[in-house]
Order: structure tokens, then sequence, then C-alpha cells
């Protein structure tokens, strides 16, 4: 199993590379504007690669203060993986499009890669929905596992809190009793008085 920083720094490299693929997209759009045919299909690449980043920022925050086993690790590690190779295979792809900037060649060469941009988009939408729930699943555990410890926490207080008010109390108890023990012995109040006043006046009292 993967550790969680080690997915977090794979988490990291996939957002750069959806970065780059974010960048290579805007150059073809813009291509292809400047030719007047510009495809829909690109610029929903480019919004669903925008979603798409913000969720890995997101997950990268998650493993990355966490240090223990989480359930989604295994999975998000092997998806990491295949959704870096895709995306560098499609960008390969893109790139290849743009073909030597003249309008109808760009239009043809587009049409022949329409079928693979609208799969890679279903792929993404795949990964985007697996990171979602492993985001879902792994971010309540880390919540309740700190809610636990948080709680623990309390808990420890509260019975330092109630030793120290015990011992609190044993000290008073035990000073009433030094005061009051020579009264019950004594059986009088003059010969009470008079011991009360002598302790007073010892050193420490």
């Amino acid at each position: 199993m993967g550790e969680p920083l080690s997915i977090a720094a794979s988490i990291a490299g996939l957002s750069s590379l959806a970065s780059e693929l974010t960048k290579a997209c805007f150059a073809c759009y813009r291509a292809y504007k400047k030719a007047r045919n510009a495809p829909d299909t690109i610029d929903k690449v480019i919004r669903q690669l925008s979603l798409f980043r913000r969720l890995l920022v997101d997950l990268e925050d998650i493993y990355i203060i966490k240090s223990g086993p989480l359930s989604s690790l295994d999975s998000i590690e092997r998806e990491v993986k295949e959704c870096q190779s895709e995306i560098k295979m499609f960008q390969q792809s893109l790139n290849s499009s743009l073909g030597d900037g003249h309008g109808m060649k760009l239009r043809v060469k587009f049409l022949l890669k329409e079928e693979e941009i609208q799969a890679f988009l279903c792929s993404l939408q795949v990964y985007q929905s697996a990171f979602e729930s492993a985001k879902a699943n792994d971010g309540l555990r880390i919540a309740m596992s700190t809610q636990q410890t948080v709680a623990t926490i309390g808990i420890a207080v509260q019975s330092i809190q109630q030793e120290a008010s015990a011992e609190k109390d044993k000290l008073l108890s035990d000073e009433a009793l030094k005061w009051l023990t020579p009264w019950t012995l004594c059986g009088d109040k003059k010969s009470f008085i008079t011991i009360a006043v002598t302790r007073a006046l010892e050193p420490g009292s």
C-alpha cells in the first residue's frame, strides 16, 4: 500500500500534467478560433480540466496531512498513474492535430481527432468520479479521526481536572481535621481556643 505523502506527490504531478494539457488545449483552441471554425469539443476539455485540477488540489490537501493508512490509497495510486499516462498520450495527439495553421487543414485534421477527444472527456469524467469518491471517503475518515483525537484529549483533560479537584478537596479536609481534632479531644471550648491560637502561631501555619 502506498503512503499518503507519496500519493500526494503523485497527485501533484498529475495536477501539473493537467495544467500543461490545459495550456495545449488553449493553444489548440486559439488556432481553431483563428481559423473561424473553433469546435466546442476543445472548449469542453478546457472546462473539464479546470474542474479536474481543482479536485486534485483538494485531494492532495487531504493526503498531505495524513500519515496513516486510508481505504482509498491503493485504488487512487493506480488510477493516478493510469490518468497520467492517458493525459500524456492525449496531449501528444492534440499537439499533432494543430497542422500547419491553415483553416481547412486544421478542420480536416480535427475531424479525425473528434472521436478521440470525446473518449478522453469520458475517461476524464470517470477519473474525476473516482477521485471525488476518494475525497469524500478519506476526507470523512480524517475528520472522524481528528474528532476522536479531540474527544480523547478532552477526556484526559477532564480526568486531570477531576484528580486535581479531588486532591484539593482532600487537602481542605485534612486542614479542617487538623483544626477540629483539638476541639474533639479537649472537650471544652477554652482548651480548643488555646490550642488553636498556639497552632496559628507555629511557623508555617
